[in-house]
């Protein structure tokens, strides 16, 4: 497995596909690859109060290079 924490600074704005198909805005953190598939933990929020950490794997992610 590889691993890659980004430090805060290094952090990148980033869209995600959701489960029901509406893409959000959130904060790529950190990336993996397991078993050859790239995937990021992205922070994001659905509404205020609501911040989320989920990982996505690298096709439901736009707007950054994985690996």
């Amino acid at each position: 497995m590889t691993y890659v924490e980004l430090e805060p600074d290094d952090h990148q704005h980033v869209q995600v596909r959701l489960d029901d198909g509406i893409w959000v805005d959130g904060l790529l953190q950190c990336y993996r690859k397991v078993e050859g598939v790239w995937s990021g933990q992205v922070s994001f929020s659905l509404t205020a109060g609501d911040t989320r950490n989920e990982w996505f794997e690298e096709g439901r992610i736009r707007g950054a290079q994985l690996g």
